[in-house]
């Protein structure tokens, strides 16, 4: 995650250099959308405003848009930003480009991450080296190091034949980890998580199923809500592999903020 941060910070000052020379002697306020499908602090993107000499609610305006994973309200949030005129659009995870792309044309959209395969097959972008349009930002190979994730957990967990997957839904390839599994002979279970209460009796269920081990792909939900996986993994003593060494650590994703709970 920090290294999304970097990324992002990157980003998002190489687009408001221009607008930070003007911005010095007027006193317009730069107004950035924030378009999630979750509820993601927007640490990286104040972190980098800061590095730029923005003030936020002085210089600069965050309209933090977050669809609380329920990912069919991700239009109408960024039609709702495009309506209040917001100079810059950032956002997270597949759905929530492809929603912003979708209501405009002509405001800059950064994409905090693109996490799965099929970015030129959508027409966000037209190729990688002149993506063209409204869109730039960072493409993660988010589904083909899922699949090397899978190869990883297979050498801590040798005997692990029956793999349960959580399924982070829409936008998600299944392609690279089909391949691997067809390779190794392996059985992928894919599990729906309804929401932060879905964990515990997701996880029962894994048990009861005799799963041998779990892999928790490349999704922002999932990382956000990683105590609660790293709970239920451990009360059902299922061995389980993650995107990020925190994650794996347990270890705060932002110090100020507590992690999710179940009644969330």
């Amino acid at each position: 995650m920090r290294r999304i941060g970097l990324a992002i910070i990157v980003t998002v000052s190489l687009l408001l250099v221009p607008f930070a020379a003007e911005a010095q002697p007027a006193t317009k306020v730069w107004r950035i959308g924030y378009l999630t499908p979750a509820e993601l602090p927007p640490a990286p993107l104040i972190e980098a405003l800061r590095q730029l000499g923005y003030v936020d609610g002085q210089t600069a305006k965050l309209e933090v848009r977050g669809a609380k994973n329920d990912l069919t309200r991700l239009p109408e949030l960024a039609a709702d930003l495009v309506r209040r005129q917001v100079d810059i659009i950032v956002a997270g995870s597949p759905p929530a480009i492809i929603a912003a792309k979708q209501m405009t044309s002509t405001i800059p959209i950064v994409m905090a991450a693109w996490g799965g395969e099929g970015l030129l097959e959508s027409g966000v972008v037209a190729s990688f080296r002149r993506p063209g349009g409204n869109v730039t930002g960072m493409y993660m190979f988010a589904a083909e190091l899922d699949a090397k994730r899978l190869e990883l957990l297979l050498e801590a967990v040798p005997r692990a034949r029956n793999i349960s997957v959580l399924n982070p839904g829409h936008g998600w390839s299944l392609a690279y980890l089909r391949e691997v599994a067809e390779t190794r002979r392996l059985q992928l279970v894919f599990s729906e998580i309804p929401g932060p209460d879905g964990y515990g009796p997701a996880f029962a269920a894994m048990n009861k199923a005799k799963v041998d081990a779990v892999l928790v792909p490349s999704f922002p939900r999932f990382y956000f809500e990683h105590p609660l996986i790293i709970e239920a993994a451990a009360q059902q003593r299922i061995p389980a592999i993650y995107e990020w060494g925190d994650m794996a650590r347990n270890q705060p994703i932002f110090p100020s903020n507590s992690p999710p709970s179940s009644s969330s």
